[in-house]
């Protein structure tokens, strides 16, 4: 069958990480995010492109992939037009297949190591 999710495992087979270009995060936030996961041996791709939107940051065991989106300090303060903007485009890439898992910027301060497990925790899940 082909989808998304396809064409992007299948292109991410074939990118090794060592490719991806740095400086094209949207956040320092996002970079620190991206760094910790790369240092556990997963690989992230940032700011990939689906559907005609951008997901924050791509992060693959080898075998499953997911979207992780970075909400950074500000992102609760933003008006409610953009948060708005923000659930449906998830929507919308869910029902491509994407799977989300979100990393606010306060619990990333409080315990980043938790939330490194959480998006393990998820790719284990979507491997069994």
């Amino acid at each position: 069958r082909s989808g998304l999710l396809k064409e992007f495992l299948i292109h991410a087979s074939q990118v090794p990480a060592s490719e991806i270009p740095r400086g094209i995060f949207d956040s320092k936030f996002e970079e620190q995010v991206s760094q910790a996961l790369e240092r556990t041996g997963l690989k992230v791709w940032p700011q990939y492109q689906a559907a005609g939107f951008y997901i924050d940051l791509v992060v693959g065991d080898g075998k499953s992939w997911i979207a992780v989106e970075c909400d950074g300090p500000t992102h609760f303060d933003m008006k409610e037009g953009q948060n708005f903007y923000d659930v449906w485009r998830q929507n919308i890439l869910e029902r491509a297949g994407w799977r989300f898992i979100r990393i606010s910027h306060r619990d990333w301060e409080r315990d980043s190591n938790s939330q490194i497990e959480k998006v393990k925790q998820a790719l284990i899940s979507i491997n069994i």
